[in-house]
């Protein structure tokens, strides 16, 4: 079971970095029925929320997003 949700966090972190996918396309893509059960399971496993992890890993201006752990 542990695998299973560190497979599903680990493509959350991917499709979240697009920038194009919403929060709640994210959590359906990764198999939770609700955006609020899936937010709270991604804080559960990263220490922050769909949206802060999205805009921590999104390019600044001058150059790269930042360095977040996969």
């Amino acid at each position: 079971m542990r695998y299973l949700l560190s497979l599903r966090m680990q493509r959350a972190r991917t499709l979240l970095r697009d920038q194009q996918t919403t929060v709640a396309a994210t959590a359906a893509q990764v198999g939770y029925q609700s955006d609020v059960a899936f937010t709270a399971a991604f804080r559960r496993e990263t220490g922050s929320t769909p949206g802060t992890y999205r805009r921590a890993a999104a390019p600044s201006r001058g150059g790269g997003g930042r360095s977040l752990a996969t």
